[in-house]
């Protein structure tokens, strides 16, 4: 005959569920005001580029280009804070509870003198809880414009750019 604890270990243990729920649900706030943030970053991006000096925006892909191992260990380490009903190994997406987070790339490349890029990238680390980078280069073959290539992604619970629900 097992026993169940008496009313003092139950209370334990309905504290411990409250606590990892009220976590969990932090967590989830958090994971959602990082999306919200992240809806907006393409044009958060080019204006940006727009209000910085001479800086040219090159290029601004949303396509999906190839990841990076970077990029996945970053989106693994997001979704390993997350509580999850679904596997958690899949590349592009992670399953939190009934909502699907996805994982949307962005490639901006600007050229621009050295103070203008470091300019740009002060305004651009403001969004750092929205945007994960993973790579980040810089070509001066065309001195003094510097080419700044830098390759991030963000996490959506939509599977593409302007996708809706």
């Amino acid at each position: 005959e097992g026993s169940t604890g008496g009313p003092q270990e139950l209370r334990g243990q309905e504290k411990t569920l409250h606590d990892r729920l009220a976590t969990a649900q932090r967590s989830a706030a958090d994971v959602n005001r990082r999306v919200s943030e992240a809806a907006r970053l393409p044009e958060t991006l080019r204006a940006i580029t727009a209000t910085v000096g001479n800086a040219r925006l090159l290029e601004l892909d949303l396509s999906g280009d190839t990841e990076g191992a970077a990029a996945l260990a970053a989106a693994k380490a997001v979704a390993s804070a997350l509580p999850t009903t679904g596997p958690t190994d899949l590349p592009t997406t992670v399953q939190v509870g009934v909502r699907r987070l996805h994982r949307l790339p962005i490639t901006l490349k600007v050229s621009g003198s050295y103070s203008e890029l470091h300019a740009l990238l002060t305004q651009i680390e403001r969004h750092a809880d929205a945007l994960q980078w993973t790579a980040f280069a810089l070509d001066n073959t065309e001195w003094p414009a510097i080419q700044l290539t830098l390759k991030a992604f963000v996490l959506s619970h939509e599977p593409r750019w302007g996708a809706s629900s």
